[in-house]
């Protein structure tokens, strides 16, 4: 039988090790992380007058002509997102393939 001494004792080891073990392995996940990679900065630009805001991406009638233009993929396909400004506000119009949900969404990280 251990004496109380040693009991505790054996405690205090177990909780140094486990603290130990957690701080290690935390120090292991931060090393191994990879480095966020820097984005190229864009110029979004000025427009104009600014769109109709209707859900529709309307290049061809100038609406979003001058807009900054990229693609993005998602699970449903690729898709295109447009963006400008008019100095007061920001104008963002997606146009992606047609997906199983039938609400529009969609998200843009600024």
């Amino acid at each position: 039988m251990l004496s109380e001494d040693m009991r505790a004792t054996r405690m205090v080891y177990r909780g140094v090790l486990t603290v130990g073990t957690v701080l290690l392995l935390g120090l292991f996940l931060l090393l191994a992380m990879q480095p966020a990679a820097a984005q190229t900065a864009v110029t979004i630009p000025t427009t104009q007058s600014p769109p109709t805001i209707d859900g529709q991406c309307d290049v061809p009638k100038g609406e979003y002509g001058v807009a900054f233009t990229d693609t993005f993929t998602d699970v449903f396909g690729t898709g295109t997102v447009y963006i400008s400004h008019d100095a007061t506000n920001l104008y963002v119009c997606m146009r992606g393939s047609v997906g199983t949900f039938d609400q529009r969404f969609g998200a843009v990280y600024l």
